[in-house]
């Protein structure tokens, strides 16, 4: 069903962060976390910073088609 897709997960380990990357995985998509570990159909991003985590991504994977905003960056 998400074959194909990408799908960013910020602050993946905490509140829905490991549920979501365990279901978009399974159904498929290319999951990348910040701030978490990786697991089966999930990759955990280098970055730290957010700006960071989006040019990892798209320089990588060439795009993102989803973003879970897990948890506010503090500013």
């Amino acid at each position: 069903m998400l074959e194909g897709r990408i799908v960013v997960i910020t602050n993946a380990e905490h509140f829905v962060g490991p549920k979501s990357a365990e279901v978009l995985a399974g159904h498929g998509a290319t999951v990348i976390c910040h701030d978490a570990e990786p697991g089966p159909g999930i990759i955990a991003a280098d970055a730290k910073e957010p700006e960071d985590l989006i040019q990892e991504v798209i320089g990588q994977h060439g795009r993102i088609d989803a973003l879970i905003c897990n948890d506010a960056y503090p500013a």
